[in-house]
């Protein structure tokens, strides 16, 4: 079962990417719709954040939250099943911990001895295990943006060379 489901994501990827002017797979390429499509190709699941826990997140967070990631959390911002390439199991990357991981983050930092100072439009969106996080930055100019990360006793904080739909559909 698991090999036609891999066969059929890869298919349905090619399709996605063959898609140029998007009539199957979203209105353009930066769309909710079509970010949508991208995690669910993906197998992406989970308990959806709803528009309105959205609106609170990216208010409390003062921040303006990037489509691939309203799309995400449209999906599975509460709670992620079981899916895709990587596991999520021992990280907080859902509902009530979204509030709380830059605090997080720099108390990670300040245990470690570091001085770094957390980027201001930084959204800390998972932390693994304690020791390792990761976060974007929200500044109107990306709908996916770059992911950056912090591990225990790094020096400066390292851009990971994904984006974040990349990132958190784990293709």
């Amino acid at each position: 079962m698991a090999c036609y489901a891999r066969q059929f994501q890869n298919k349905s990827s090619m399709l996605f990417t063959r898609d140029i002017l998007h009539c199957l797979f979203g209105l353009g390429g930066g769309s909710l719709r079509s970010y949508r499509w991208k995690y669910k190709l993906g197998f992406v699941a989970g308990d959806p954040m709803s528009h309105g826990e959205i609106d609170e997140l990216e208010a409390f967070l003062s921040l303006p939250l990037p489509v691939s990631y309203r799309a995400y959390l449209s999906i599975a911002g509460n709670r992620r099943t079981p899916g895709g390439t990587r596991s999520f199991a021992t990280s907080d990357l859902h509902g009530e911990h979204l509030r709380s991981l830059r605090s997080r983050a720099a108390a990670l930092i300040h245990a470690t001895g570091q001085s770094l100072a957390l980027p201001d439009r930084a959204v800390f969106f998972c932390e693994h295990e304690g020791y390792l996080c990761f976060y974007f930055i929200a500044d109107h100019t990306a709908d996916n943006p770059d992911v950056y990360s912090y591990c225990e006793g790094d020096l400066e904080f390292k851009k990971t060379g994904e984006r974040l739909a990349n990132w958190l559909g784990g293709w």
